[in-house]
């Protein structure tokens, strides 16, 4: 059975379309590096907050080598991933520090939609390679998808890593811990890593193994308790952070690092796994 495999980004409208230029850009190297002459099958969906104009969109089309699926997030009927009803304080578990209170509430609604919402907006698909607005790939092969497929490899980004020492920086994980740990017991569920050995996952690339995080309930019940505590609003748990505990304590199979995979990452200038 054919694998439907969405290539998928969440991004912004800009007042000019020159801003859409990175946008562009990946979109090219998107086309040049992974889709042009593969054997697989691609939807390129591009996710944003209701606020790319028609015009827009035919101007970043226009200038794309490959046919774009544009998806508003924030203006589809019942459902909105970018809901401010979700923005509520936790003072008991998780309450915002200065760090945290720093953040827009549109880089929280980006949070919960990389590790939440996802699921629902990318339901018809068996994968999802996320690749961030400003994340211009440099190599990739239809070998690592082959990979990928055959070795029923879950979940894998091209980097995983300590902030300082943490998972993420401590005043933008206040209760994650407490939260993580009394999942493990309420489950009863012995993880094979300290919390503090767990690494942060750098989700602006990664391909994710949608059916299986759909249908494990561990995950989806973790998930759930994420969200009931608001974390991710309150105190601005990021999806990196909770990929991370999902990759590396949930799971059976530990994260995979796609160190074949290389890329330019724009908002960090920084080259992952350059050759």
């Amino acid at each position: 059975m054919k694998k439907r495999i969405a290539i998928s980004v969440l991004t912004k409208g800009y007042d000019d379309p020159n801003q859409y230029q990175m946008l562009i850009d990946r979109n090219n190297t998107i086309f040049d590096k992974i889709v042009n002459g593969s054997s697989y099958e691609f939807d390129i969906i591009i996710f944003h907050e209701g606020n790319i104009s028609s015009d827009h969109q035919s101007y970043i089309s226009s200038r794309s080598r490959l046919p774009l699926i544009f998806k508003d997030v924030k203006n589809s009927g019942d459902r909105s991933a970018f809901d401010d009803n979700k923005n509520k304080v936790n003072m008991e578990l998780c309450p915002p520090t200065r760090e945290s209170s720093a953040y827009p509430i549109g880089y929280k609604h980006m949070c919960h939609f990389w590790s939440i919402d996802l699921f629902e907006y990318l339901s018809e698909y068996t994968y999802t390679i996320r690749i961030d607005e400003d994340v211009l790939i440099e190599d990739f092969g239809d070998y690592i998808l082959d990979k990928i497929i055959n070795e029923d490899i879950k979940f894998s980004v091209a980097m995983a890593r300590h902030y300082m020492g943490h998972l993420d920086n401590p005043d933008v994980m206040v209760g994650l811990q407490r939260l993580t740990e009394e999942f493990y017991q309420k489950n009863n569920f012995n993880p094979n890593i300290d919390f503090k050995d767990i690494l942060g996952c750098y989700t602006n690339f990664m391909i994710v193994n949608l059916d299986y995080f759909k249908n494990n309930k561990l995950v989806q019940s973790f998930l759930q308790d994420v969200e009931n505590s608001h974390g991710i609003y309150s105190n601005r748990w990021g999806d990196a952070s909770i990929w991370g505990i999902i990759g590396y304590a949930l799971m059976d199979d530990p994260v995979y690092i796609l160190d074949m995979v290389s890329y330019y990452h724009g908002s960090h200038h920084l080259h992952v796994n350059k050759k």
